[in-house]
C-alpha cells in the first residue's frame, strides 16, 4: 500500500454491533504514517486544485470528502470487519464507519466548501529562476513561504528551496506568533550559513488561521494584502528579523 495515514476511532462492528476502537489505514493528503483521531486536522503540502499533486495523495479540495480505508484488524468479538469509510470536512477528520468488506474506489467530494483558499505561482519557462514557493495546509491553517535566492552567487536556489521547505513543514506542525516566526527565521539563517551548498536568500512566511494572519520576513522580499481600499504591505508591519 505504500505510505499511508491512520485514523483511530471508536465505532460499531457492522456484523455483531460490538463497539470498540479501530485503526483504519487510508491514503489522502500528505501521508507519512500520521495517526489522527476524530476532530484532528490532516496535513497537505500541495495547493488546492493542483491537477498533478507533487507530495500528496488525492486533491486538496475542501468541503466534505469521503475516503475508503482498510481496517488493520477485525472485530475483537466476531473477527469481521475489513474496510471503512472515512469522512473529512474541510480537512478535519469528521466521521468513520466500518464495513464488512474492503471498500474500493477513490476519494469522492460530497459537498463543496463554503470558502477555500486558492494559490497561483508563475515561472517563466527556461529561466534561471531561483525563487521558490512552498505551502502547507493543516485543516484550515495555511502556511505560505516564499524565498528569492540571491542571483549571481552559487547556492541561491538551494538556499531558497531549503528555506521554504523548512518553513512550510514547521507551519504544518504548529502555529507561531510573529516573534516565534522571527526566532525560527533567525535559527534558519544560522543553519543555512553552516550548509556549504546553500548561498543567500530572502524569506517571507505568512500563516493564516481562523481569519487571522501573521508571519515574518528576512531580506527585501515582501507580502501584500490586497483590499478594496488598496494594498497593505504586510512585511512593513512584521518584526525585523535581520539578515541570515
Amino acid at each position: 500500500m505504500g505510505l499511508f495515514d491512520i485514523v483511530i476511532a471508536r465505532a460499531g462492528c457492522p456484523s455483531c454491533g460490538h463497539f470498540q476502537e479501530w485503526r483504519v489505514q487510508y491514503r489522502y493528503g500528505y501521508c507519512w504514517h500520521h495517526e489522527y483521531r476524530l476532530g484532528d486536522r490532516i496535513c497537505w503540502f500541495d495547493p488546492p486544485g493542483r491537477p498533478a499533486p507533487l507530495s500528496d495523495d488525492g486533491e486538496n479540495v475542501g468541503g466534505l470528502v469521503t475516503v475508503p480505508g482498510f481496517v488493520e484488524s477485525g472485530c475483537s468479538k466476531c473477527g469481521l470487519g475489513e474496510g471503512a469509510a472515512l469522512w473529512f470536512r474541510d480537512n478535519v477528520v469528521h466521521a468513520m464507519e466500518i464495513t464488512l468488506s474492503e471498500r474500493g474506489g477513490e476519494w469522492e467530494r460530497l459537498e463543496p466548501s463554503s470558502g477555500w483558499m486558492r494559490f497561483w505561482s508563475r515561472r517563466v519557462a527556461g529561466s534561471a529562476n531561483e525563487d521558490r514557493l512552498e505551502l502547507s495546509c493543516r485543516g484550515d491553517r495555511w502556511t505560505v513561504a516564499i524565498a528569492d535566492g540571491a542571483g549571481g552567487l552559487s547556492g541561491g536556489a538551494a538556499a531558497a528551496r531549503s528555506a521554504t521547505s523548512a518553513m512550510a513543514a514547521l507551519g504544518a506542525e504548529m502555529e507561531l506568533d510573529p516573534d516565534g516566526w522571527c526566532d525560527r527565521l533567525s535559527l534558519l539563517g544560522r543553519e543555512l550559513e553552516a550548509e556549504r551548498r546553500c548561498g543567500e536568500t530572502t524569506v517571507v512566511v505568512v500563516q493564516v488561521s481562523r481569519g487571522e494572519l501573521w508571519g515574518a520576513s528576512v531580506g527585501d522580499s515582501g507580502a501584500l494584502l490586497v483590499t478594496p481600499d488598496g494594498p497593505i504591505e504586510l512585511t512593513a508591519l512584521s518584526p525585523a528579523c535581520g539578515a541570515p
